[in-house]
């Protein structure tokens, strides 16, 4: 959610199967349906777990699209 809403593209194109122009998308349409807390959640380290995770939770929102 983080780098969604921090526009961090470099973060997002780390998912296997999104390049520059999908990341950019999804930040385009995402951002806002994630409510702004003001506090950020502390950054977790990325591991091979986590990262195969996120793909297969962003997976069905990619090939919606």
């Amino acid at each position: 959610m983080n780098a969604i809403r921090s526009s961090d593209l470099t973060r997002l194109t780390r998912i296997p199967g999104v390049g520059k122009k999908t990341a950019e998308r999804m930040v385009l349409e995402l951002r806002d349906k994630f409510p702004g807390s003001g506090v950020e959640a502390p950054r977790v380290a990325t591991t091979p777990v986590r990262e195969d995770v996120t793909s297969a939770l962003m997976k069905p929102w990619l090939q919606a699209n």
